[in-house]
């Protein structure tokens, strides 16, 4: 018996194709209608190329935060109402 590859099955280019479309800021329905594929189609191969990255751990404690530029904000403007 012989597998054959399913009719509806999207090539491995296009969903790499519109996850770089999606990184250059396009929306799901955007890449949809320019891949001729539905939304939730390219929203669920978004989603599972987001799955199959590992994020950087970084496992150092921050030992000095800097908020100097908050603070002076913060005295700069006067707080009235619900501020």
């Amino acid at each position: 018996m012989t597998l054959s590859k399913k009719s509806n099955e999207i090539p491995v280019a296009t969903r790499q194709q519109a996850l770089d479309m999606h990184l250059k800021g396009l929306g799901f329905r955007a890449i949809g209608r320019i891949l001729k594929a539905s939304h939730t189609a390219v929203y669920y191969w978004i989603k599972q190329a987001g799955k199959a990255i590992e994020l950087p751990v970084e496992e150092e404690n921050v030992e000095v935060v800097e908020v100097d530029v908050m603070h002076a904000y913060v005295n700069k403007k006067s707080i009235d109402g619900f501020g």
